[in-house]
């Protein structure tokens, strides 16, 4: 499965994603992080190996020695058979994965320069970039989401009172706040 492509002319080093931000109150900029990482990747003809159609690994089978056993042929003349391998065929495919092990390499290093410090052990375990995007995807929606619920209940409990602007400047903050953590936080019917 070769995976040729000319990235756009960019070369892995120099692409820059924006950093991951984690903010005090437990928020981050997750939601803005997903949305420019994927048009930059994709610009670039990495999102293929995230969510696109060469995010699977390439399958390599499991090599089986070709040898040499002893036995009885039909005529039950004792004499010596080879057992076919498969070394063949591994080969080949260790060859054609090569190049989608390398672009995979270079993305995972792309994603992998804009985890948060203290944040490493989340994503050093992941074998791809689509694993290391989507384990990233989940440890900041979770977060996210109950930040997101707070904001919720503080926007539910925003009474307008005597001061109507001072009402809208705090709603313009909290929308600001849902915003940055991205529109997939919570969906329309959780504001019901």
């Amino acid at each position: 499965m070769a995976d040729n492509h000319n990235n756009g002319g960019k070369k892995w080093k120099e692409l820059k994603l924006p950093p991951i931000v984690v903010h005090n109150n437990g928020t981050s900029n997750y939601g803005d992080f997903k949305k420019k990482g994927e048009l930059i990747l994709n610009a670039a003809g990495y999102w293929k190996h995230i969510n696109g159609p060469l995010y699977n690994p390439p399958q390599i089978p499991t090599l089986v020695q070709t040898t040499m056993a002893q036995g009885l042929d039909p005529h039950g003349v004792l004499t010596w058979f080879t057992m076919p391998g498969n070394e063949d065929a591994v080969g080949t495919a260790e060859t054609n994965a090569a190049s989608w092990l390398e672009t995979d390499c270079k993305v995972k290093a792309v994603i992998g320069k804009v985890v948060p410090d203290g944040m490493w052990h989340i994503v050093k375990g992941c074998k791809t970039a689509h694993e290391m995007w989507f384990t990233l995807r989940d440890k900041f929606k979770l977060s996210n989401h109950s930040v997101a619920m707070a904001l919720k209940q503080q926007i539910m409990a925003c009474q307008c009172g005597d001061d109507p602007i001072n009402w809208h400047e705090q709603m313009v903050k909290q929308y600001q706040k849902l915003q940055e953590m991205g529109t997939s936080t919570l969906s329309d019917l959780d504001f019901l």
